[in-house]
């Protein structure tokens, strides 16, 4: 009763809570994607994979450090917290290429049939809505790591905009060619930008954090 009470009243609360899920949600990728990548040899899945045990160690290093710091030293905890997730999203960013050259050279592997694809793309619109919001709140909290973990969610939900456009593609035409390699390069290049601006982003707000202190 009292977690619920939290749930409802507290946004830093609710940030770490629902990042638990979040962060089962990333071991279930990271092994379904190796797994794929390694049975089928696939460039793709196996690229993916690496993105998401970065995505899995910028949650983990937040959450064991809310979880395990004690209030006497939370604010030293805080600080070593912020420099390695900026570290892994610089990382994260160099791990892009993997999946980007996978996806334009078209070594992938999908099964899924259509209508698994367009369940898929309804969540991801309702995941990245979602997770813009909780961005824009997260920036008025005093928590500097609930700002990082909600990044991390935006970062995921852009990513999957890459993964749901990879399944459509294999799924309606099999290949990509002509008009849909060029929108597949579009959009490849958008969101990585997209998602390298949020690091860059988040390193400025971190030296903003140190310069204070």
């Amino acid at each position: 009763m009292e977690n619920a009470k939290k749930w409802l009243s507290n946004y830093n609360f609710k940030t770490y809570a629902s990042s638990l899920f979040s962060f089962a949600v990333d071991i279930a990728f990271i092994f379904y994607n190796l797994y794929t990548g390694f049975k089928y040899d696939s460039l793709w899945h196996k690229s993916v994979s690496l993105y998401y045990i970065i995505l899995f160690l910028i949650r983990g290093t937040i959450i064991l450090t809310k979880r395990f710091s004690k209030r006497t030293n939370y604010s030293k905890n805080q600080n070593r917290a912020m420099v390695i997730t900026s570290i892994l999203m610089f990382l994260l960013n160099l791990s892009l290429a993997g999946p980007v050259i996978a996806m334009l050279h078209g070594y992938r592997y999908f099964t899924l049939s259509l209508i698994p694809v367009i369940g898929i793309a309804a969540y991801t619109f309702y995941k990245n809505i979602m997770a813009i919001i909780h961005v824009i709140k997260a920036r008025k909290t005093e928590d500097p790591l609930v700002l990082r973990l909600r990044a991390a969610t935006l970062m995921d939900a852009l990513f999957s905009i890459l993964v749901l456009q990879n399944s459509m593609i294999m799924v309606i035409d099999g290949a990509v060619e002509g008009n849909m390699l060029k929108l597949s390069v579009a959009t490849t290049l958008i969101i990585s930008a997209l998602i390298i601006g949020i690091s860059i982003l988040i390193l400025i707000d971190t030296g903003k954090i140190f310069r204070k202190k």
